[in-house]
């Protein structure tokens, strides 16, 4: 499994290093349309980088799930209010915006700290892409 994950980063972090070299040799434009980044790929290099980000964050995302449901086991019933009633919740992005959601009274500290870590990664990306999007002032 760790080798998986491994081969998984590896994708993701040489996806996005090859693009963000696409991109300063001028083989990727990005357009930005209403608020949604349009990327233009002209090339094999960035055509395969991008299809190593999306192969990368997909194979993560099926060890993610593939271990949440091992490590679930078969379910168990608890009457409503006892201490063993199971605890869900979860986060809505709307934008950079965060809902949180769930039955639990106090969410614990590595929630919060994984929600402002996601909501400054998504701000840097968008300010990321906005500027890749600006034309340079050197280009006429």
């Amino acid at each position: 499994m760790r080798c998986s994950v491994l081969i998984a980063l590896l994708l993701l972090t040489s996806g996005i290093m090859g693009m963000v070299v696409s991109s300063f040799n001028g083989r990727i434009e990005v357009i930005i349309l209403l608020i949604v980044p349009v990327l233009i790929l002209r090339g094999a290099i960035p055509i395969l980088s991008l299809l190593s980000v999306v192969i990368g964050a997909s194979l993560l995302v099926y060890i993610a799930i593939k271990r949440y449901l091992y490590n679930m086991g078969p379910m168990k019933r608890t009457p409503r209010g006892s201490k063993d009633m199971e605890q869900y919740g979860g986060v809505l992005f709307i934008g950079p915006f965060p809902i949180l959601f769930g039955n639990m009274v106090r969410y614990p500290k590595w929630h919060i700290t994984g929600l402002v870590i996601m909501i400054i990664t998504v701000l840097g990306m968008i300010a990321i892409l906005m500027l890749l999007a600006m034309t340079p002032p050197w280009a006429g």
